[in-house]
């Protein structure tokens, strides 16, 4: 996929990552499948130090031994033994980023939930423990739906909360397009999708829409 110029996304990016080497900085990045977050972020932080971690459908073990071992060769992050538990393979990221300043990128972040529903709160636990002396960048991507009913459900299971709610702000990343005709053939035509004017005058309208409601 093409990656097209997203100066504002990039800034912000750019600008948590040069922030964390001061002290930790949380990151969620939200989106569509396809709309191009993994490159918005590949080029945001590059020719800095990073790691990018994509969770897999595996079970724990597996999908632990495999990030353990992104983590030495990315990061030179060197663990003893094999680790099996989510829980401390994030607290081996979040040791080391005590002495020294990098980023981590989990990938498809919410597939965490389907491996072991309590590892959100167990990142929590960990996070709230070593994240004022930490130097960690941590950027969570993943898709809209999923991320979003974990972050904004209330306590009976329902999305009711808001930004405001749960202290949230809002990185808002451009889509290419949002229309396919998909009945003929293999490939969708967008040839009846929108130009990129109208397309820029939305996208322009939600930001400013955002900005007056303090987001």
């Amino acid at each position: 996929m093409k990656f097209y110029d997203r100066v504002n996304e990039m800034q912000i990016l750019q600008e948590n990552e040069v922030q964390a080497e001061r002290s930790a900085v949380f990151t969620v990045l939200m989106g569509r499948r396809r709309v191009g977050k993994t490159s918005l972020i590949t080029h945001a932080m590059e020719g800095r130090e990073y790691a990018y971690l994509f969770i897999s459908r595996d079970n724990e073990t597996v999908l632990c031994r495999k990030l353990q071992r992104s983590l030495e060769e990315q990061l030179g992050i060197h663990v003893y033994g094999n680790l099996t538990h989510f829980r401390d393979l994030f607290e081996v990221i979040m040791r080391e980023s005590v002495n020294r300043h990098f980023t981590v990128v989990f990938d498809e972040f919410q597939t965490l939930y389907k491996i072991n529903p309590t590892i959100f709160s167990e990142i929590q636990d960990i996070w709230d423990r070593y994240h004022t002396e930490s130097k960690l960048n941590l950027i969570a991507s993943g898709s809209i739906q999923s991320l979003m009913k974990r972050i904004f459900e209330d306590e009976n299971g329902k999305m009711n909360l808001g930004l405001e709610s749960v202290g949230g702000e809002v990185l808002v990343v451009s889509q290419f397009t949002l229309y396919g005709n998909c009945r003929k053939g293999r490939r969708p035509s967008f040839t009846d999708a929108a130009g990129p004017e109208l397309g820029n005058a939305l996208y322009e309208k939600f930001l400013s829409v955002c900005e007056e409601l303090g987001y």
